[in-house]
C-alpha cells in the first residue's frame, strides 16, 4: 500500500462538506472502504446529490458519531442490512434533509432484527418528508437510548412498524433545547399523538 493510504490509516474523523457531485461515500472493494473501518466520527453536510449514506453492508467497525445535515437529495440514511454494522454508534443526528422519507430502508435481504446497542442520543430535526424511522417490519432494539429529539417532522406519525424496545427511554423532546419533553407510554404512541396535536 502506498504512502497516501498509510497517511490515512490513523484518520478518526471524516467531514464531507459541500461536495455537490458526491453520489456515494465509498465504493465496495475500494481503499476508502478500508479507511472507513477506523473512522469514529462522520459528518456529511451540504451534499445535494447524495441519496443514501449506507447503501450496502459496510465495515464501520468504529463509528460512534454520525451527523448528516442539509443534504437536499437524501432519501434514506441506509438499508436494513447496512445499518446492522453500526454497533458502536452512540450519537446520530439527521437535520434539514427535506426529502428524507425514512432513516432505515428495507433492502429485501430478510433482516429481522436491527440492534443499536450503544446509541444514546437520536436527533431528527427538519425532515418534512419523514414518515417513520423505518417502514420495515424489522424489530428495533435501542437498549442505551436515553434522549430522542423529534422536531419539524410533520409527516412522521409512527417511529417504526416492527417490534420496538427502548427500555431506558421515558420522553420525546420536541426541540434540541427541551428537557421536559412528553411521553404517552411508548415511543410510537408518543410520536403519533404529538404529530396530531402539534405536527411535531
Amino acid at each position: 500500500m502506498g504512502k497516501p493510504f498509510q497517511a490515512l490509516q490513523n484518520l478518526k474523523r471524516l467531514d464531507l462538506i459541500r461536495l455537490c457531485n458526491l453520489k456515494r461515500v465509498w465504493k465496495d472493494g475500494s481503499l476508502m472502504a478500508e479507511i472507513l473501518k477506523q473512522i469514529k466520527g462522520l459528518w456529511v453536510k451540504e451534499c445535494p446529490s447524495l441519496s443514501i449514506v449506507f447503501p450496502s453492508p459496510t465495515s464501520f467497525q468504529s463509528l460512534t458519531h454520525l451527523g448528516v445535515v442539509n443534504c437536499g437529495g437524501l432519501v434514506h440514511m441506509g438499508t436494513s442490512s447496512a445499518v446492522t454494522s453500526l454497533v458502536h454508534l452512540t450519537w446520530l443526528c439527521l437535520r434539514n434533509c427535506v426529502v428524507m422519507e425514512d432513516v432505515v430502508k428495507d433492502d429485501g435481504n430478510g433482516v429481522e432484527d436491527i440492534y443499536f446497542p450503544n446509541l444514546q442520543e437520536l436527533i431528527l430535526n427538519g425532515l418534512p418528508s419523514l414518515k417513520s424511522f423505518s417502514p420495515t417490519k424489522c424489530a428495533f432494539r435501542f437498549p442505551s437510548l436515553v434522549r430522542i429529539v423529534v422536531m419539524n417532522c410533520p409527516k412522521m406519525n409512527i417511529f417504526c412498524k416492527g417490534a420496538l424496545r427502548a427500555p431506558n427511554l421515558d420522553k420525546v423532546l420536541l426541540s434540541e433545547v427541551d428537557d421536559e419533553g412528553c411521553w404517552e407510554g411508548d415511543l410510537n404512541t408518543t410520536i403519533h399523538r404529538n404529530t396530531k396535536l402539534y405536527g411535531l
